[in-house]
């Protein structure tokens, strides 16, 4: 298939999704509050322009610039939090109450109380909608918690016991990610204070975030050796390679298919994310072989990879560690549910053969800045010897 004719799939598909979820909210609501036919047009314009404002802000701040598309960015961003909140709770509610009301009508009378149970149920999940979505606001703005993990390596030599490596991944710098959480995101990576700080993709998002401003912050981030990163699926969507040169040009050594050792006794790798590459996955292993190419096979291996995959042939090819990110951890709901249907780990460890690996929720956020699943977050690793 073409590519243009796969992206004119997507979006058709993305289009019908979202139009039929908004149907099914809006059915919601009609029940809720029985408008009538001069409300029922005013509630369907305020859906539309709701359910196009986070696209509509993309466009406006191409021609006209951030400043002017922020509102409307808040706005949509928001209110696609809400969305996925509020379809799992109705969902929910139509699964645990509505359905088995409707059998039970069909099968005989029914419950005396069934009427009184809908109408208070659908208030209470659209309730629970609200509440459950200014949890997901608080818990994202309060900015990224450190978490802590001691990881023993077989081979890490006694000189590096203790060293102190601090994982970021996600941040989207650009659209609703300013210099405001940055400011977070610099007064955590301070606190955490890590001998080596590395990044695992999609640091940049939109246009605006490679202008430069914003990256050389991250650029400068606590770490007492300079800073290692992966490129991420975003740095293709929003810039490719000029993008990941912008990353370079302030000061974080991107590693692509390639490795650093650290004072001669760990060896950290990197790949770039799966569509850089033109078979995509299928090119990850050979992406993987490269990267440790010449690695002294007596130090211990981390390897650096935006998402969580091929995890088989990293352990089959030596790594101890793999730092991955890409899923937020699910971040908010239905999309955590589907995530685990795209990713065997969606968040924290997993064991493949003598490799550990890690998929971090993510230091910032993208799309909906609501996090009802988890907590952004930096993660200190402290390296201990076994040997």
């Amino acid at each position: 298939m073409p590519v243009w004719l796969r992206g004119i799939l997507f979006v058709l598909t993305v289009v019908a999704v979202w139009s039929g979820v908004h149907v099914y909210l809006y059915s919601k609501f009609a029940v809720i509050f029985q408008p009538d036919k001069a409300a029922k047009r005013w509630a369907i314009f305020a859906l539309v322009f709701l359910a196009a404002s986070y696209f509509l802000a993309r466009g406006v701040d191409s021609f006209f610039g951030r400043d002017v598309a922020l509102p409307l960015h808040w706005i949509g961003a928001v209110w696609l939090g809400y969305v996925g909140v509020a379809f799992s709770v109705f969902f929910l509610y139509d699964i645990l109450l509505n359905l088995p009301l409707w059998i039970a009508a069909k099968v005989g009378s029914g419950p005396v109380w069934a009427e009184k149970a809908k109408y208070w149920g659908i208030r209470a999940a659209m309730l629970a909608g609200i509440l459950v979505t200014v949890f997901g606001l608080v818990r994202n703005f309060s900015g990224p918690v450190i978490k802590t993990y001691e990881i023993a390596l077989d081979k890490l030599p006694k000189s590096l016991d203790g060293f102190v490596l601090v994982q970021g991944s996600d941040i989207h710098l650009g659209g609703l990610v300013g210099d405001w959480y940055v400011s977070r995101i610099e007064r955590a990576f301070e606190k955490a204070d890590g001998d080596l700080v590395v990044l695992t993709g999609d640091l940049s998002d939109e246009h605006n975030g490679g202008d430069g401003a914003l990256l050389g912050r991250l650029g400068k981030l606590r770490s007492k050796k300079p800073i290692l990163a992966v490129a991420g699926n975003h740095e293709r969507y929003s810039g490719g390679e000029p993008l990941v040169q912008k990353i370079k040009d302030s000061g974080i050594d991107v590693l692509r298919q390639t490795h650093r050792i650290i004072d001669d006794g760990l060896v950290i790798a990197g790949i770039d994310d799966s569509v850089f590459m033109p078979n995509g996955l299928g090119d990850v292993p050979a992406a993987i072989d490269e990267s440790l190419k010449g690695a002294p096979a007596e130090l211990p291996v981390i390897l650096l990879s935006h998402r969580p995959s091929l995890m088989e042939h990293a352990a089959k090819a030596g790594v101890d560690l793999m730092l991955t990110g890409h899923t937020h951890g699910g971040q908010t709901p239905p999309f955590g549910v589907l995530n685990r249907f795209a990713f065997p780990v969606i968040k924290g460890f997993a064991n493949y053969d003598q490799m550990k690996l890690y998929v971090t929720t993510g230091t910032a956020w993208w799309g909906a800045p609501v996090r009802v699943f988890n907590s952004p977050e930096i993660v200190r690793f402290v390296l201990r010897s076994s040997l």
